[in-house]
């Protein structure tokens, strides 16, 4: 495997500052395209891929969304239908350059938002919560600390915290309703 070369050895082979190397990357003015060009070709040549870590602290985002759920000593069936729906998110997320990462709480964790390191931290942009057993204190709290949270399979009515429900009542009324007036009257009907 090709080692990867950091922007400092890259500048230093090309003869131009880190800075100017920088520029190219954040695509930011004074920089010729000519220079451009030759940048961005050593960069590719030299396999530079950036570190998240000092990018980080520059950008103050990590780039990572985190899923909280609540931790269960036994599968439920809902987790199937969550897994595949997330896997839709990280694909999407992907396409933006973030990473996704699963975090499972005890009730008492949940109980007691203060004490998570990854909270205190801020070692993620934002949060994708699932599940209606996330309790709302839990959720306030984050909302409070201003991250940007999606409510998934859950809903707080009176905030305007965005979610993505199933409307199973109002689904199961539509599939009734069509069945019956194409004149199926029984499920059992072919």
């Amino acid at each position: 495997m090709a080692k990867n070369f950091t922007l400092k050895e890259i500048a230093s082979q090309m003869g131009v500052s880190i800075s100017t190397i920088s520029k190219v990357l954040n695509d930011k003015p004074g920089i010729s395209e000519k220079t451009k060009e030759k940048i961005l070709e050593a960069i590719k040549k030299y396999n530079y891929i950036p570190n998240a870590s000092a990018r980080s602290l520059v950008t103050s985002k990590t780039k990572i969304i985190a899923t909280i759920g609540k931790k269960r000593e036994h599968r439920i069936s809902s987790e199937d239908y969550y897994h595949r729906s997330l896997m839709a998110v990280e694909e999407e997320l992907k396409e933006r350059s973030y990473h996704i990462i699963s975090i499972s709480l005890t009730e008492d964790e949940m109980n007691n938002p203060a004490d998570l390191l990854f909270i205190r931290e801020h070692r993620c942009d934002g949060f994708i919560l699932r599940g209606p057993s996330i309790k709302p204190r839990f959720i306030l709290y984050l909302k409070s600390l201003n991250y940007p949270i999606i409510l998934f399979g859950n809903e707080l009515r009176e905030t305007e915290i965005d979610c993505v429900v199933c409307q199973d009542t109002k689904g199961s009324y539509k599939a009734t309703k069509h069945l019956l007036e194409i004149g199926r009257a029984s499920c059992r009907e072919r």
